[in-house]
């Protein structure tokens, strides 16, 4: 998808909007720091969505974990990871 940090202020103004998304799947791309911070800040204000997977990215794992506890416990942040490869959800 490409999906990179300056795709987040269309995304997250998409998100804040959206009343029927319940999950969000931005796995492998090209999210960083800030783009994931912007994102997390966006989503806060979304009252549908539930879950989104994020491993992939390009970001550091204290954002990552700073972004999964700013969402918890309304939405779920199940799994970062520093792969390329998009986790297998039929696992969970």
């Amino acid at each position: 998808n490409n999906v990179a940090d300056n795709s987040m202020p269309a995304l997250g103004l998409a998100l804040q909007n959206n009343k029927t998304l319940v999950t969000l799947n931005l796995e492998v791309n090209e999210i960083g720091n800030a783009g994931l911070k912007e994102l997390a800040n966006a989503v806060l204000q979304n009252e549908t969505l539930k879950t989104m997977w994020l491993g992939g990215n390009n970001n550091d794992n204290a954002t990552a974990h700073l972004v999964r506890n700013l969402l918890h416990p309304r939405i779920a942040v199940p799994f970062f990871h520093s792969s390329t490869e998009p986790r297998d959800h039929s696992l969970e």
